[in-house]
């Protein structure tokens, strides 16, 4: 264990062999630091895990947050209400944003906002078809990029991919949101087609991705029926 002098520790805190703590560092009540983890000159921690060999840049200030194993997070860094993946790297400068969720080995450029998002690696993405081979050009990456992906996508794209589950798999088996593919799921079984099929999908996956990264998230959460149709 390497603690600078000028290292602050308020407790109750557990602290594993071969932590590092530099110069100035400040860990606060609720803190768990496991072994070999790193918290580098000025960075205040509190309320959170640091998991084996991750790194915490000089001058970050994290809350109530999980960083994963290996993760790496730049200089100047704010992260609140956040899990971190292992592997990730977040690049100096960026902000994390409460009930941000960052899949294993996600990449943060650097003065970039997390935005209560989920960000997947790209071999992770949802690609968006017309057809079965007929790629349309549009990915997704992140709650927000599948967002935005929904209101331009052509209508063929959200009705072949909801038919054949598509977005319930990739909400449950990527995202592991079970609530929102659920909704999805509902949502399919109303067999709406065309631009309210659209709409209904824009407001299920939006009330979702509020939820999630609401600082007052409420413990739980409960299904979204999709509205009556109207003529």
């Amino acid at each position: 264990m390497n603690i600078d002098r000028g290292a602050k520790i308020v407790g109750p805190a557990w602290i594993e062999n071969g932590v590092s703590l530099a110069e100035n560092v400040r860990v606060q009540p609720g803190t768990v630091l496991k072994e070999n983890s790193r918290l580098l000159a000025g960075t205040s921690f509190e309320a959170g895990i640091v998991f084996e060999r991750a790194v915490v840049g000089s001058g970050c200030s994290v809350r109530s947050t999980i960083i994963g194993e290996r993760a790496t997070i730049g200089n100047n860094v704010s992260v609140e209400r956040a899990i971190i993946g292992q592997g990730s790297r977040i690049g100096n400068g960026a902000k994390i944003l409460p009930g941000s969720k960052l899949w294993p080995n996600t990449n943060v450029e650097e003065g970039s906002t997390v935005d209560g998002v989920i960000a997947v690696p790209r071999d992770k993405s949802f690609y968006f078809d017309t057809g079965l081979g007929q790629y349309s050009g549009i990915l997704s990456s992140s709650i927000d990029e599948f967002l935005a992906a929904l209101k331009i996508v052509p209508i063929e794209s959200l009705e072949y991919h909801i038919g054949r589950r598509d977005f319930e798999k990739w909400t449950k088996d990527v995202l592991g949101s079970i609530l929102l593919a659920d909704n999805i799921r509902t949502l399919r079984r109303s067999q709406l087609k065309g631009e309210d099929l659209r709409l209904q999908l824009v407001d299920v996956v939006q009330e979702w991705a509020q939820r999630v990264s609401s600082p007052e998230s409420p413990s739980k959460e409960t299904r979204v029926e999709p509205a009556a149709r109207t003529s």
